[in-house]
């Protein structure tokens, strides 16, 4: 991590431990550091450096996952579905991925951009029954 991505490892242990990294070796031991970099979480700078299909998080990942069953299941029901070799061509382009080709008419699954504003949106609170 710290040949592949210096500058988001010092921006992790700032943001998730509130260390300076430039104080290793000093008041930071190497091998502290190596266990708290071994563990930063999943929403840290560093993975997506490391592997770009680590941009999204398991949240994400599964908002995905649900956007690409409920296009398929609506997919399935539609005519040309239901051609002799009909292929499903609307996945949901997950980061670091290869592009697939452009989806067929009628059935929309959400672009990466509309997740992230979706994921961004204030939360309501759950209603409470009496």
């Amino acid at each position: 991590m710290l040949i592949v991505c210096p500058g988001a490892l010092r921006a992790d242990f700032q943001r998730w431990y509130g260390l300076d990294l430039d104080d290793l070796g000093h008041s930071l031991r190497i091998r502290r550091a190596a266990d708290l970099a071994a563990y930063i979480p999943e929403d840290g700078a560093v993975w997506p450096e490391i592997d770009p299909r680590l941009k999204w998080g398991t949240t994400k990942q599964l908002l995905a996952n649900i956007s690409d069953a409920t296009s398929f299941a609506a997919w399935t029901k539609t005519k040309d579905a239901q051609r002799r070799n009909a292929t499903w061509k609307g996945a949901l382009q997950r980061p670091g991925m290869h592009e697939h080709r452009p989806r067929q008419q009628g059935v929309q699954a959400m672009s990466p951009e509309q997740l992230d504003r979706l994921l961004s949106m204030p939360r309501r609170a759950a209603p409470t029954q009496n």
